[in-house]
C-alpha cells in the first residue's frame, strides 16, 4: 500500500509526530476536520505500524492520507502549517 501513496505523491499527505494513540479513524476524522469534507474526498488513509519482537504492531507517529485531488492535499498541508496543534502535540 506504500507503494500506491508514493505513485500518487501529488495527493498524498504524509502526517508526522501523530499521538499514540492515533488510529486510521482517528487520523481520518483529523483530515475530515481539518477540510469540512465528506469521506468521499478521502481515497485511503493509514496510520503506520512497526511490528515488535512479539509481533504485537506499534504505532510510529506517522500516518497517511490520499486525497481526491493535490488542491486538496496542498490545503492540508496548508491548514497544518497553519495551525499544526492537535491532540496536544504539534503535527507536521
Amino acid at each position: 500500500e506504500y507503494r500506491h501513496f508514493k505513485r500518487e505523491r501529488r495527493r498524498s499527505v504524509c502526517i508526522r509526530n501523530l499521538p499514540f494513540h492515533y488510529t486510521d479513524r482517528e487520523l481520518l476524522d483529523l483530515v475530515i476536520e481539518l477540510l469540512g469534507c465528506g469521506l468521499s474526498d478521502i481515497e485511503a488513509c493509514r496510520v503506520k505500524y512497526c511490528l515488535d519482537r512479539s509481533g504485537i504492531g506499534k504505532p510510529m507517529q506517522l500516518g497517511y492520507v490520499m486525497l481526491r485531488s493535490a488542491a486538496m492535499a496542498d490545503e492540508v498541508i496548508a491548514l497544518l502549517r497553519m495551525s499544526p496543534r492537535h491532540d496536544g502535540r504539534d503535527l507536521r
